[in-house]
């Protein structure tokens, strides 16, 4: 339980210091915490409005009108948040992995560009023409597999003569 204060801690004091280096039981706790308590936000606000919308709607051809762009607002609102919360200690775990930083930026970057792109109801999605379904739908499953790349390089192990120190 040290571990997992320890942990907070050093990241949230170290907010702003993108040099250095972190080590797995830095990082992980930490980020895992601040995803946890991402998805309790975006379920907090998204589950209500979904209710609010559903219920709303008096016939079954209402819920293809529902107007989603609330959602989606919180959603980047709660992304940026995360961001600023992961950015360091993110970078430091890559430095940590001998990595770029650089391969922080697809996750966040395609996450914006999806959400920022994609129609905020079903009616306008059916209104696109399939090579712009075809265009959000890939760029969305790239920025699944970017962020599923990065997980992989911070879960590694530290690289040698660099666990533990910071500058």
């Amino acid at each position: 339980m040290k571990a997992f204060f320890t942990s907070i801690a050093h990241n949230l004091t170290s907010l702003w210091r993108f040099s250095g280096y972190d080590t797995r039981s830095l990082f992980w706790p930490y980020a895992i915490t601040v995803c946890v308590l991402l998805y309790a936000a975006m379920m907090t606000i998204v589950l209500p409005e979904m209710e609010r919308m559903v219920t709303g709607s008096s016939r079954p051809e209402d819920v293809f009108a529902i107007d989603m762009s609330g959602m989606i607002l919180w959603s980047l609102l709660f992304t940026a948040i995360a961001t600023m919360l992961l950015a360091a200690s993110v970078v430091r775990r890559l430095r940590d992995r001998a990595k770029s930083p650089f391969w922080a930026l697809p996750p966040v970057a395609l996450t914006v560009a999806t959400s920022v792109t994609s129609p905020t109801n079903l009616q306008g999605m059916l209104a696109l023409p399939g090579w712009a379904t075809f265009a959000i739908f890939l760029a969305s499953l790239t920025m699944q597999i970017s962020l599923i790349y990065l997980i992989v390089l911070l879960a590694g192990r530290s690289r040698s003569g660099s666990a533990g120190t910071s500058e």
